[in-house]
C-alpha cells in the first residue's frame, strides 16, 4: 500500500477543503435561486408591460412574474418566459394600479429619498410620484403628464430613460417618443429637467445626478441647482433652496443681441456709468412688459430723438416708445404674455435739412407667461375640490375652472374679483352627476390677470 508524506497529506487536505468550500458555496447559491424562484406575483388580465427589449406585452389572461438568477424578472405568459431584466412597470387600465418590481429611488419633496425593492404596489396615479430607477433612468407617476407645447401629453406613467448626451426616450402604454433637444416634463406637483436630470418641486432643486450617481455627459447651458449638494442615495436630501423664478425651466427667455440680461444690478449700474456710447445695456421681461437698462451718449446734443420701435411677431403689430436721453431705465407695459417681440432701437439726426434715422441696436426677447398648476384637495360625491396655484402673484380679476365628462362640460366654477394672490381654491357641486367609472377632467379654462384674458390647458385628470 502506498505511503503519503506529511507534505502530499498536507496538499490532498487543502485540495479536500477548496473542493468542500466549492460545494458549499454552489449549494448556497442553489438554494438562494430555488427560494428566490418560489416568490411569484401574480398579474391580471389586460395588464400591460415590457420586456427587456422594450416591447409592449398586454396580457390577455392573468400571468405570473417571477425573479430567477442574477435578480432578473421573468414573465411567465402563455407557456413561455419573457425576460423583463431588473425592473419592471406593470399598468393595469381596468383598475388604474400601477405596480412596481425591483429597486426604486423614491424622490419625496423634501428632497429625502425612500427605497422600494421587490413588489411596489401604486393603487392610483392621483398622487404625483417621483422614482430613480438606475442610472440614466426614471419613472413619473401622476394623473397628468406633459410638456409646455403639448407634443407630450399623457397621464398616470412616464418611463424616461436618457442616453449619455442627455437624449431620452419617453414611454408608456400611449407614448413612444425619442427626443433630441432639452425637454421639460410638467406635472401638477413637480417639473422634471430631463437632460439637466434636475427635479423641481416649487423652489426646490434636486439634482439627480447625485442620486446613485448618473453617467450623462450632457453638459447644462443653465445652472439649475447649487454646485455641491449634499450626496445622496441613502436617504438625504440633496435638494437647494433658492430664489430663482419656478419658471426658469418652463419659460427661459428668448434673448438674442445682447449678453447683459443676467447681469446683477450692480453691474448694470456700473456699465451705464463708463458707457462712452450709446447702448443697449438689459432687456427683462415680464409676464406683460419688458424692463430696458439703456445709455444714450449723446454729449453734443446731436439726437433729436431716440426711440424704441416693439413689433409683435405673432400679428407683426407695432408699437413706438421714445426713450429719455437724461434717464437709463423704461419699463413699458401692455404687452401680450408669452409672446416674441422685436425691438428696434433707434436715434434720429439732422444732416442739413435732412432728418437721418440710425438703428443702433436690435433685441429678440419673449415676454413670460404664468406657471400655473392645478390639484385636487377633495373628492366625493357631492363636491371636487381644486387648488390653482401660479409661480408669482398676481392681480387675478377672473377664473373658470371647469369639470369635463366624454368631452363635455357637467359643471364648472366661475370665479371674480380674487385679488392679487399666488394661490386660489374652491368646490365645484357634482351633487347632480354620476361620475362612477368616468374619466373626469377638471380644467381651468380661463383666467383674467393685469387686463389680460389668459386661455390655459392647464387641467388634472382622473377616473372616478
Amino acid at each position: 500500500m502506498r505511503k503519503y508524506d506529511k507534505k502530499n497529506k498536507r496538499n490532498i487536505g487543502i485540495i479536500l477543503g477548496i473542493g468542500i468550500f466549492i460545494i458549499f458555496i454552489f449549494s448556497y447559491f442553489v438554494y438562494k435561486d430555488i427560494s428566490i424562484s418560489k416568490i411569484e406575483y401574480n398579474i391580471l388580465s389586460g395588464s400591460l408591460l415590457y420586456d427587456v427589449d422594450k416591447n409592449m406585452i398586454k396580457l390577455d389572461k392573468d400571468g405570473i412574474i417571477k425573479k430567477k438568477w442574477g435578480n432578473k424578472y421573468y414573465l411567465i405568459y402563455n407557456d413561455k418566459n419573457y425576460l423583463l431584466g431588473n425592473d419592471s412597470v406593470v399598468y393595469t387600465p381596468s383598475n388604474g394600479n400601477i405596480l412596481l418590481y425591483g429597486k426604486y429611488y423614491e424622490i419625496m419633496e423634501d428632497a429625502t429619498v425612500e427605497i422600494h425593492e421587490n413588489e411596489t404596489k401604486l393603487e392610483s396615479s392621483l398622487v404625483s410620484r417621483f422614482y430613480k430607477i438606475a442610472d440614466r433612468k426614471y419613472l413619473l407617476v401622476s394623473s397628468s403628464i406633459y410638456t409646455d407645447n403639448k407634443e407630450l401629453d399623457t397621464s398616470n406613467y412616464l418611463i424616461v430613460e436618457l442616453d449619455k448626451l442627455g437624449n431620452a426616450t419617453l414611454n408608456n402604454h400611449e407614448v413612444n417618443v425619442k427626443t433630441f433637444k432639452e425637454t421639460v416634463i410638467n406635472t401638477p406637483d413637480y417639473i422634471f429637467d430631463i437632460a439637466n436630470e434636475v427635479l423641481i418641486y416649487g423652489e426646490n432643486k434636486i439634482d439627480l445626478k447625485k442620486i446613485i450617481g448618473s453617467t450623462n455627459e450632457y453638459e447644462s447651458k443653465d445652472i439649475l441647482v447649487d454646485e455641491n449638494p449634499s450626496d445622496s442615495g441613502d436617504g438625504t436630501g440633496t435638494g437647494v433652496n433658492n430664489n430663482q423664478d419656478n419658471g426658469a425651466v418652463n419659460n427661459t427667455t428668448t434673448f438674442e443681441g445682447n449678453n447683459g440680461d443676467n447681469r446683477n444690478n450692480a453691474t448694470v449700474k456700473e456699465t451705464i456709468e463708463v458707457s462712452k456710447r450709446t447702448s443697449v445695456i438689459r432687456v427683462i421681461p415680464g409676464m406683460s412688459s419688458v424692463s430696458i437698462d439703456y445709455v444714450v451718449y449723446d454729449p453734443k446734443d446731436e439726437y433729436e430723438s431716440v426711440y424704441v420701435e416693439l413689433v409683435n411677431q405673432d400679428n407683426n403689430t407695432s408699437t413706438t416708445v421714445y426713450l429719455n436721453k437724461k434717464s437709463t431705465n423704461i419699463n413699458i407695459s401692455n404687452l401680450v404674455p408669452n409672446t416674441k417681440y422685436k425691438l428696434y432701437f433707434n436715434y434720429t439726426y439732422y444732416e442739413g435739412n435732412n432728418l437721418k434715422n440710425y438703428n443702433y441696436s436690435t433685441v429678440d426677447v419673449t415676454t413670460k407667461s404664468p406657471v400655473i398648476s392645478i390639484s385636487l384637495n377633495n373628492i366625493n360625491d357631492n363636491n371636487i375640490g381644486y387648488n390653482i396655484k401660479l409661480d408669482d402673484k398676481y392681480n387675478i380679476e377672473s377664473a373658470t375652472i371647469e369639470v369635463i365628462v366624454d368631452n363635455e362640460v357637467i359643471a364648472s366654477d366661475n370665479k371674480s374679483g380674487i385679488g392679487i394672490v399666488a394661490s386660489f381654491g374652491g368646490n365645484i357641486d357634482i351633487s347632480n352627476y354620476d361620475l362612477t367609472d368616468k374619466v373626469v377632467i377638471v380644467k381651468l379654462s380661463n383666467i383674467s390677470f393685469d387686463g389680460y384674458n389668459y386661455k390655459t390647458n392647464n387641467y388634472y385628470k382622473f377616473s372616478y
